[in-house]
C-alpha cells in the first residue's frame, strides 16, 4: 500500500480516537456520578464510585489529548505508540466490566483494535532518537 495513504489512514484513525476518548472522557469527569448512573449504557458506572469514574475518565481524557497532540507537536511524536497503547489498555479495563455484566463488548473492541493500529503503526518512532 502507498506510503501516503497508509499514514494517512493511521493519521485519520488517530484524530478519531484522540477526539472520541476526549468526548467520553470529558463527559465522564463533568457529568455528576448520579446522572451518569441513569443513563442508558452507563449502568457499569454502579460498579464503580465517583472518584473511580472520574478516574477512568481523566485517564481517558488525558491520553486522548495527548495523542492528538502528538499530530502536531514533535517533541510528543516519539510516544504516539504509547499513548495510543494506553487508550487500548483501556478498552481491555471496558471489556472486562461489561463482560462481568454480561454486556456487549463491540464497540470497546472496535476501538481496541484501531488503537492497536495506531500504537502499532507509530512503534518505530519509540526508537528515534
Amino acid at each position: 500500500m502507498n506510503k501516503k495513504i497508509t499514514n494517512g489512514f493511521v493519521v485519520g484513525l488517530q484524530a478519531f480516537l484522540s477526539l472520541a476518548f476526549m468526548g467520553a472522557g470529558s463527559m465522564k469527569v463533568v457529568t455528576p456520578f448520579a446522572e451518569l448512573q441513569a443513563s442508558p449504557g452507563m449502568e457499569w458506572t454502579s460498579d464503580f464510585s465517583a472518584m473511580g469514574v472520574q478516574a477512568i475518565g481523566s485517564v481517558e481524557f488525558l491520553l486522548a489529548l495527548a495523542l492528538l497532540l502528538s499530530l502536531f507537536l514533535s517533541s510528543l511524536k516519539k510516544y504516539t505508540a504509547v499513548f495510543a497503547a494506553g487508550l487500548a489498555l483501556v478498552m481491555v479495563g471496558a471489556a472486562i466490566t461489561h463482560l462481568s455484566r454480561g454486556e456487549q463488548i463491540i464497540p470497546n473492541a472496535v476501538l481496541f483494535v484501531f488503537a492497536g493500529i495506531v500504537a502499532w503503526a507509530r512503534k518505530a518512532r519509540l526508537q528515534s532518537h
